[in-house]
């Protein structure tokens, strides 16, 4: 006699280590509880109350049943989910159900289609939990003929059959009223075959059905990527990162992108994420100091003065040491003839490095105008004197010549400059009033 729902959730369970994850104490007391009413063991439950602490006792437990939040602080249950699907191969026998605050959540815990296996929404009652582990735990052990046929053509993919492996991918995509799991494994399939239209077209069509679905946006962006179709593929990333939560690998290939396609007003909402992660790589830092002051000097450029200085200013507290970001900063406001934001980054800058032969140049170019034409050569020329050698001394020098009418003085600088620097030659060149195309830089 075949065994009902209920009875195979008891044996799933009297079997099976519980993990608990949730950072509220009163959440894991009440969901321990309700799995205790449910006929759970109190001594196979096991709770933790942070990501870190859930990650240990998941490699620690292994466990079959884990009932993790959504919200983790800066990480997710997601995050944690994923980690188990990376690290234990017997995850087809474990069942892992998120815990969702409000219905954003739930749509992403949807979208998250084969790793999570339920979802709940709070507030549940006993009833409704005990519907959804009894649902999750008989799926896991009945899947079905839908299942089964992704988890065949799954086979046959990791065997590297692909073409019979996709004919398991077709013969699923109408046994199920929204397919996009199929759609996806059908679109890896074709990517691996190189048949890239087909593999694009595939990912679609499981979006249609699902629009945050995570493993179509993924693959539908390696495709975009591989293609060189930067602007597409960074309206799917903008899209993954705004559903699903920030890492350091994401968030920086979101901001290459958005500087790629000149999409600067999105690098404030990006910050905001930057702000929340803790374990920033420094590959992340320079791509987010590097995007803020790319944003601010679009903002200048639209004479959107007062909103540049506050980019300029997150890149300056965020570039933790990473000077170069200042000294472009400062010579960025100085071009655009803003000396009086200038010095409160020229500070900065001395905090760090303030007897180098930079912030000596920089020095200069940020008072220069204060200074008036006759001290800011005398300046100049004392710097150049005391062996300072250094291509914002002579930008500046060469300006002030220009100003106090020393055409022959200027010249003279900017081609000493420009063989001293010559990738910089067209700047001292063009600050010089000469005509490139007829200098002689040899």
């Amino acid at each position: 006699m075949a065994k009902n729902p209920n009875e195979l959730f008891s044996e799933f369970v009297n079997e099976s280590r519980v993990l608990i994850v949730d950072s509220s104490s009163a959440s894991r007391i009440r969901l321990a509880s309700t799995l205790v009413e449910l006929g759970v063991q109190s001594s196979k439950i096991t709770m933790a109350g942070s990501f870190d602490e859930g990650q240990q006792q998941m490699i620690r437990l292994k466990p079959k049943l884990v009932l993790c939040d959504y919200a983790l602080g800066t990480q997710s249950g997601l995050d944690l989910l994923q980690m188990q699907r990376e690290q234990f191969r017997n995850v087809e026998e474990s069942v892992f159900v998120l815990i969702t605050g409000n219905s954003s959540q739930t749509a992403v815990a949807r979208a998250a289609e084969e790793d999570v296996d339920t979802f709940v929404l709070k507030p549940y009652t006993l009833q409704t939990l005990k519907a959804a582990l009894v649902s999750s735990v008989v799926t896991k052990i009945y899947p079905t003929e839908y299942m089964k046929a992704v988890k065949a053509g799954k086979e046959l993919l990791i065997a590297g059959k692909h073409e019979e492996a996709i004919k398991e991918f077709d013969r699923a995509i109408p046994l199920d009223k929204a397919p996009t799991l199929a759609y996806f494994y059908r679109g890896q399939a074709m990517s691996m075959m190189k048949v890239i239209a087909e593999a694009e077209g595939s990912f679609k069509e499981g979006l249609s059905l699902n629009k945050i679905h995570y493993k179509c946006l993924v693959g539908l962006f390696d495709i975009l990527i591989a293609e060189k179709r930067n602007t597409e593929a960074y309206d799917v990333v903008k899209r993954i990162a705004h559903y699903f939560p920030a890492n350091p690998k994401r968030l920086t290939s979101v901001l290459r992108l958005a500087i790629l396609t000149e999409h600067f007003e999105d690098m404030e909402g990006y910050y905001r994420t930057f702000t929340q992660i803790d374990q920033r790589t420094d590959e992340l830092v320079r791509y987010m100091c590097s995007a803020l002051v790319v944003c601010g000097k679009y903002y200048l450029q639209k004479k959107h003065r007062n909103r540049a200085v506050e980019v300029f200013e997150k890149a300056a507290v965020s570039c933790a040491g990473q000077i170069q970001f200042l000294k472009y900063i400062i010579e960025t406001l100085i071009d655009f003839e803003l000396t009086d934001a200038a010095p409160s980054f020229l500070k900065r800058y001395r905090d760090f490095d303030p007897s180098s032969d930079t912030w000596k140049a920089l020095d200069y170019l940020v008072t220069a105008k204060k200074d008036g034409v006759s001290t800011s050569l005398t300046r100049g020329r004392e710097l150049l004197k005391a062996g300072i050698v250094h291509p914002l001394v002579y930008r500046q020098l060469i300006r002030t010549c220009v100003e106090a009418g020393l055409d022959d003085s200027s010249e003279s600088l900017a081609q000493f400059a420009a063989k001293t620097w010559p990738d910089r030659a067209n700047e001292f060149f063009s600050i010089a009033g000469l005509d490139v195309t007829n200098v002689n830089t040899a």
